[in-house]
């Protein structure tokens, strides 16, 4: 029998891109994938099929093809890319919602009207609903983009029922798809000491991680202003701040406050440049405690990554996991609360039993196959929207 032919159109770099990654070859049980991505990330940076971590599960050549910096080129664009779905014969155009695609929702819109009068179903990928930032376009513009689709999958239902009581989305056609576990960046090529020799961190040090793409939401500034009680309590306590700048550059108001609160090259390391994921397996194998303090979240792959190489995390109460991880895989805080990050730092380098229970959880948690549960999930709604 025929298998259903699904095009996946995101940004094929970064956290989205790594999604698609993971969830690609589950998919690819059921249906035939293509893949459409666009020309350029930042302007001029363009955009090619770099990352191994990516590329090593993706079949099928992507089409680069979706371009948003002129008026002739975006047009052609959106040609180019109504053309392919039109040459591979696509059956479901499945669009993964975040930051990108709500920036260049002008070229997604005029994508999938025409899709759409192809006879083509739209499906939604929400990575997030809802900006982190304030969004120019504003809630009427996603809400038009949004209504476009025919069904979406979201991470948690929270996020279910902002798109049902705030944009209108149809209840019926949303299902839930959660975040499997991160395992594309274990290229086995370090263990704890090399990766501490790899970035110039002490082998003697407990290590602390706050790692991702540097946004102010995620509370970073709060770890850096818990360094000092935690320090009062671990000598060889030691932050490392691995947060790539990308468009949101905050980067010197955190070394002025790592200055402020006395810390230095002996208490903190930071790096502001992109991680290639190459780089990401010495980053997590050199932690000991994985810090997410975030102040907004929707869903988390930084969360998974961390439970991938075993780490014992610190999460805000905001994270749909919050239930899933307190007191079993790490702890939880409220966010914006600098003390409580400290009490729980404390609480995991102090107790060697309850470190060692949570690493004990994590590694029973990871035989779990969430991938093939999320992929089944598209699956049910993809079948809905087809018949």
């Amino acid at each position: 029998m025929k298998k259903p032919r699904i095009a996946i159109l995101a940004m094929l770099r970064g956290g989205i891109g790594h999604y698609i990654a993971q969830l690609s070859p589950h998919l690819a049980e059921d249906y035939d994938i293509e893949y459409i991505s666009y020309k350029f990330g930042l302007p001029g940076d363009e955009v090619t099929l770099d990352d191994p971590a990516i590329a090593k599960h993706i079949k099928n050549k992507p089409l680069f093809g979706i371009a948003y910096n002129s008026y002739n080129e975006t047009t052609k664009s959106i040609g180019d890319v109504v053309d392919f779905l039109k040459k591979k014969k696509i059956d479901v155009l499945n669009i993964h919602v975040g930051t990108i695609v709500r920036e260049t929702a002008y070229v997604i819109i005029s994508i999938v009207s025409t899709a759409k009068k192809l006879g083509i179903k739209i499906l939604y990928t929400f990575h997030d609903v809802e900006p982190f930032e304030k969004y120019a376009g504003g809630e009427d513009f996603l809400r038009t983009l949004y209504q476009l689709a025919d069904g979406g999958t979201v991470g948690g239902e929270d996020e279910r029922e902002k798109l049902i009581k705030k944009f209108g989305f149809n209840a019926d056609d949303l299902i839930i798809a959660r975040h499997g576990i991160y395992s594309i960046f274990d290229f086995n090529k370090f263990d704890r000491a090399s990766a501490r020799r790899h970035l110039g961190i002490p082998e003697d040090k407990k290590v602390i991680l706050n790692f991702g793409i540097l946004r102010d939401y995620k509370g970073f500034d709060d770890t850096i202003s818990a360094m000092p009680k935690i320090l009062s309590a671990h000598k060889n306590a030691f932050l490392h701040v691995s947060s790539g700048v990308r468009v949101w550059d905050n980067s010197h108001d955190l070394i002025k406050l790592a200055k402020r609160v006395g810390l230095g090259k002996n208490t903190i390391k930071l790096n502001f440049d992109f991680v290639p994921s190459s780089e990401i397996e010495p980053i997590f194998k050199a932690s000991d405690v994985v810090v997410l303090p975030y102040k907004q979240v929707s869903q988390s792959g930084i969360l998974n990554i961390a439970l991938f190489f075993k780490k014992p995390v610190i999460l805000s109460n905001l994270f749909l996991e919050a239930d899933m991880v307190d007191r079993k895989m790490g702890l939880i805080i409220k966010p914006g609360k600098p003390d409580l990050i400290a009490q729980a730092v404390d609480k995991l380098l102090s107790d060697t039993s309850f470190y060692k229970q949570c690493e004990k959880n994590i590694t029973a948690y990871l035989k779990k196959d969430i991938w093939k549960a999320t992929a089944q999930n598209y699956n049910k709604i993809i079948k809905k929207i087809l018949s």
